[in-house]
């Protein structure tokens, strides 16, 4: 579910997002930005594993996204099956600019010091159950 661009993720957002940001999950863009912004050259396959959704879902962002300029694109050195990804300088500043907003936006959750804490544990616990496939993992 995208959120509008009147939301506080996505004020402060500039024009070239705004064209396309309807289309992707604010919360979604920001972490693929993050994820290329902070490990340069990574393939799409874990990046995809990593936000937990399928190689042809990250593709179809990324085409976007390469479109606007935001991220580049190569095939590996290793293995040139395989793409890398790289966020291009103005990707790295509107990562940049995303995650400030949606902290500025945490910040103002009507939660406790410590309740914030308690629930950034249990996310922490629940991304670390996820099965190799992506999926949360299950008892028993």
């Amino acid at each position: 579910m995208s959120l509008p661009l009147s939301s506080p993720y996505a004020q402060g957002l500039d024009r070239n997002a705004a064209n396309f940001l309807p289309l992707i999950p604010l919360r979604f863009l920001d972490r693929l930005l993050t994820l290329a912004a902070e490990n340069p050259g990574g393939s799409l396959a874990r990046i995809a594993r990593a936000l937990c959704v399928t190689p042809p879902h990250v593709t179809a962002v990324v085409d976007r996204l390469e479109a606007r300029s935001l991220v580049t694109r190569k095939p590996s050195h290793e293995d040139r099956r395989t793409q890398t990804l790289n966020a291009t300088d103005a990707g790295m500043a509107l990562a940049r600019k995303a995650t400030e907003r949606i902290l500025a936006a945490e910040r103002q959750l009507p939660l406790s010091v410590g309740e914030q804490a308690i629930l950034a544990e249990l996310l922490h616990k629940v991304a670390c159950a996820r099965d190799a496939s992506g999926r949360p993992g299950l008892p028993g």
